[in-house]
């Protein structure tokens, strides 16, 4: 009866530790399948780190590369779930196509990404912007105050987003942190 017990214990500590590395490998072919959606649509990410066995914890980078792209993407999405605004969205595609690139290409956004490897379910994410458009970055560049001013903006991490994501990838809950700042 003792060896029972110690071969049951043995077989779920076994369990244990040989699920979670399956679990990651689930979750990090959802991420690179994403990963190649994301980049047909302009925008790219790359993951500058990871560490965990239990819990993954990424640190990840997301640039707009082609703002043209991601600005169909998105709104292709927002018609998808406000079809009333259908009209809106293409007098907005029309009127934007010659500034778009310009105002949102190099957007970049630094995050992390938390999930648990045990189980497959909700992962979290806080993704905050680093960086404007590129010209928005010379435009204040080229001013002592507007660079004062963006940095501040920037190093202290202002527009943070804070993001559910369900157990297939899909966006449950975004908030985004409160801002209590003066200039």
């Amino acid at each position: 009866m003792k060896s029972k017990i110690i071969y049951f214990l043995a077989l779920l500590l076994c369990l244990v530790l040989i699920v979670p590395f399956f679990v990651k490998k689930n979750i990090d072919t959802k991420i690179d399948l994403e990963r190649t959606n994301l980049l047909e649509n302009g925008i790219d990410i790359t993951i500058l780190n990871e560490n965990g066995y239990f819990y993954t914890t990424r640190e990840f980078e997301l640039k707009i590369t082609n703002g043209k792209k991601f600005r169909d993407y998105a709104l292709v999405k927002f018609a998808q779930k406000n079809p009333n605004y259908k009209g809106l969205i293409e007098l907005f595609q029309k009127e934007s196509n010659k500034n778009i690139r310009p105002m949102l290409d190099g957007i970049t956004f630094k995050g992390n990404m938390t999930n648990s490897n045990l189980i497959i379910g909700n992962s979290t994410i806080e993704l905050y912007l680093t960086k404007l458009s590129d010209e928005a970055m010379i435009s204040a560049n080229r001013n002592e105050k507007s660079k004062k001013f963006i940095d501040n903006i920037l190093n202290e991490k202002l527009f943070t987003f804070f993001i559910t994501l369900t157990r297939d990838f899909k966006v449950s809950q975004i908030v985004m942190k409160d801002i209590d700042k003066n200039f």
